[in-house]
């Protein structure tokens, strides 16, 4: 009844996901909103890759959702980076820049009717998981480099995952790290509850539209183990991230 003239509209809202991350530079004080959350609107990378994950999927513009609130919150650690919008609805323009991509988490704004999240997810010892994240192909001779930052609850040791990224073979060559790959504002370290692990891949492994990230526990394969949930990894937050700086 609506015809083909339906204009769709991608949103994008001020949490990229609910997973809350550290000031170094100050005190661990909840008055001072540390922890606290990485707000998108503060951060060029953030807005650019929700736009363009919206665009790869066929949305005729973007709008962007509370904006304002990272300015409304003083004193935590973060300025809303209003050149962020610039051209955002221009997947063209928006290829070759930095982006950091994440899959949104069950925070305040989780009603029922909306699609449930991916994460967060357990995975047991010699299985695995497979997420969607809707992303931008980058130019054939981009000089980005591409991270997979796997972030989950604390541990003895570190799990032996790894990312097969859209049907490839899984990387198992993760790196430990407290840091986020890109910072939010001032927010950049992990809480004290939860490890990550860092996987460098090739950005022109992403393709337009919906990609695919397998998370595997271990590179045993299920048929030959007995459930394990003592070795279980509880996956928090999946991001990736495009940039051209030094990853420490």
């Amino acid at each position: 009844e609506l015809g083909e003239e339906v204009t769709l509209w991608g949103i994008i809202e001020d949490a990229p996901n609910w997973v809350p991350a550290i000031m170094p530079d100050r005190p661990l004080d909840p008055a001072l909103r540390n922890p606290g959350m990485r707000y998108l609107s503060a951060s060029a990378p953030l807005l650019r890759a929700n736009a363009a994950g919206k665009l790869a999927t066929g949305v005729d513009g973007i709008c962007v959702y509370n904006f304002h609130c990272t300015n409304q919150l003083q004193n935590n650690g973060l300025v809303a980076d209003y050149t962020g919008l610039r051209q955002i609805a221009d997947a063209a323009m928006l290829r070759g820049k930095e982006k950091h991509y994440a899959l949104a988490t069950p925070g305040v704004n989780a009603p029922h009717w909306d699609v449930p999240c991916q994460l967060p997810a357990i995975i047991e010892t010699g299985y695995r998981r497979e997420f969607q994240l809707a992303m931008g192909t980058e130019p054939a001779d981009t000089d980005l480099r591409g991270y997979v930052q796997l972030i989950y609850d604390r541990r003895e040791g570190v799990p032996p995952l790894g990312v097969s990224i859209n049907g490839g073979l899984p990387l198992f060559t993760g790196q430990p790290t407290r840091s986020y790959v890109l910072p939010v504002g001032k927010y950049s370290v992990l809480l004290e509850t939860h490890q990550s692990l860092r996987f460098e891949f090739d950005p022109r492994q992403i393709v337009d539209g919906w990609n695919t990230f397998t998370v595997h526990n271990d590179e045993l394969t299920p048929d030959t183990l007995a459930p394990d949930t003592v070795n279980a990894v509880r996956l928090l937050s999946l991001e990736v991230f495009l940039t051209r700086g030094t990853v420490a």
